[in-house]
């Protein structure tokens, strides 16, 4: 299974979850004969604002060493920031944080990982990665 990336993106724009749902997709599963959208980024409020997280999400990759999955990820991070009018992006891993408020460990609470600096957010090289990752 291993460790989760946890990105959290503030929701500025107000989207909803059907908005972001056609615009970045979900994982149709078949769950007992019933058929579900397990949305990509999925919508939640916390402490009186909205954020989109990055639900369906690939492994925890360290944004500091710059690899070429990096780039995809961070490729993706900016496209979901611009769709939702966000500064910033908050990022770890599901080891320490929770994906949601509901989704978190009840003995610890939900705490919003803390953001990415924003060099990290920059561009990413077309010639590293040309085409975004699609989880």
């Amino acid at each position: 299974m291993g460790v989760g990336i946890v990105a959290i993106i503030p929701n500025e724009k107000n989207r909803t979850q059907e908005e972001l749902i056609r615009k970045f997709g979900c994982v149709k599963m078949d769950y007992r004969g019933k058929k579900e959208c397990i949305p990509i980024w999925k919508i939640f409020e916390w402490e009186g604002k909205s954020y989109a997280s990055w639900y369906m999400r690939p492994r925890y990759v360290e944004p500091e060493r710059n690899n070429p999955r990096w780039e995809g990820i961070r490729r993706r991070l900016v496209e979901v920031m611009e769709y939702l009018g966000a500064k910033e992006v908050r990022y770890s891993s599901d080891v320490v944080f929770g994906v949601t408020p509901d989704e978190c460990c009840s003995d610890i609470g939900f705490l919003l990982p803390h953001p990415l600096k924003k060099e990290l957010l920059e561009p990413p090289d077309e010639d590293i990665t040309p085409e975004p990752i699609i989880y």
